[in-house]
């Protein structure tokens, strides 16, 4: 039904019907249908969504804008869901929305510091990324991980770690502004505190999922910086 746009609506209305669809698909899919105990038609559903996701980037922003302001959607599906697979496609269709806005706002991403200033006072670094709804997204995920909100839920962190891996991967735009917001800190402090918290033996699994994005991550950063110095 969401799929279907009536000819009875009116196309000079002041609502983006694109828009009023995909808030409608993705507010059902996310809140009510994976957590369904039967999932038949998910692979048609993240098919719609993409579709509209393409076809709107009113809904691009939107879907991030809401993420950013509301985390209830991170928190329930990244950190809280126990199918590895849904955590899966909630990363895939996350960055597949930012690529459709990637374009537009890179140049946004470190506002209101710039690169030709010198190094960003606590208080700039706090602001950079809320300029754009994509830094202001990856800044609300990077939050779960700076004010232990992930930690209860170690086991489930290895998707939450890899939209962020897989983020700094579109470009030097990403990776500059995660260097830039203190991600290398905030992922030290996380693990440290995980270790501290987790009873001897019980985050095997998590230190080497943490292990191997961390060893990808830096050498994303070294690729960057010897491009730069080239």
């Amino acid at each position: 039904m969401v799929s279907y746009m009536p000819n009875t609506l009116n196309p000079e209305a002041e609502e983006d019907i694109t828009l009023l669809a995909a808030k409608l698909s993705t507010s059902f899919f996310l809140e009510s249908f994976i957590h369904a105990k039967e999932k038949l038609n998910i692979v048609q559903w993240v098919e719609l969504l993409t579709k509209q996701f393409d076809s709107s980037t009113a809904a691009c922003s939107w879907f991030l804008n809401h993420m950013a302001e509301d985390n209830t959607w991170p928190v329930t599906i990244f950190l809280k869901c126990h199918v590895a697979t849904i955590r899966q496609m909630f990363h895939r269709l996350c960055i597949h929305v930012i690529q459709k806005l990637r374009a537009a706002e890179k140049s946004k991403y470190l506002l209101p510091w710039a690169p030709d200033q010198d190094e960003p006072e606590d208080e700039v670094r706090s602001a950079i990324g809320s300029s754009s709804p994509i830094t202001k997204f990856v800044r609300t995920v990077l939050n779960l991980l700076d004010t232990g909100v992930a930690r209860p839920h170690l086991k489930h962190v290895t998707e939450l770690f890899r939209f962020l891996y897989d983020f700094a991967k579109l470009g030097e735009e990403e990776a500059q502004f995660m260097l830039k917001v203190n991600t290398i800190t905030t992922f030290v402090d996380f693990y440290l505190k995980a270790i501290r918290q987790t009873p001897e033996g019980g985050a095997v699994s998590f230190i080497q999922s943490l292990n191997k994005t961390r060893n990808q991550y830096k050498t994303r950063n070294q690729s960057i910086t010897r491009s730069a110095v080239a």
